[in-house]
């Protein structure tokens, strides 16, 4: 659970980490929704899929207190983990009575913005593993040319 939110919390990293959990969580909801299974079902089982531990545990809390009788959207708002927009796309699919096309919205979007925000992350990255590699090569050298 400690790794789980360190990790949302790191400056990019935790950006895309939660939108992989969001998008997971959004998609499965919504099959599951279409599907006709019950709230409280697709709520444990789409928490599940999420793929972070405390992401996972704001939805159970959520759940909770769908249970006691509370919107979708309002146990929504009560978790500031959980994504504003999500939020949003719940409480127009419960007045509509579409929320499992609100939800697969949600899930579509970060499918597209995902593989983009990597890509950038990655291309950050390439320069310092470029470095580190030319330490590693610089280093090896210089202990064969000391050696002999």
């Amino acid at each position: 659970m400690f790794v789980s939110r360190l990790l949302l919390r790191l400056p990019r990293l935790g950006h895309l980490l939660s939108m992989i959990s969001t998008s997971c969580f959004a998609n499965t909801a919504a099959t599951l929704y279409e599907a006709g299974c019950d709230v409280v079902g697709l709520f444990s089982m789409a928490a599940d899929s999420c793929g972070n531990a405390y992401m996972r545990e704001a939805y159970m809390r959520a759940l909770a207190r769908v249970e006691r009788g509370t919107s979708i959207t309002e146990a929504l708002e009560r978790e500031p983990s959980v994504d504003p927009i999500l939020i949003q796309l719940t409480g127009i699919g419960e007045t509509s009575g579409d929320l499992g096309g609100s939800l697969r919205h949600r899930s579509d979007a970060y499918d597209e913005e995902v593989p983009q925000t990597a890509k950038w992350a990655l291309s950050l990255i390439e320069p310092g593993v470029l470095i580190v590699g030319g330490a590693v090569v610089m280093y090896v050298l210089l202990a064969a040319l000391r050696s002999s």
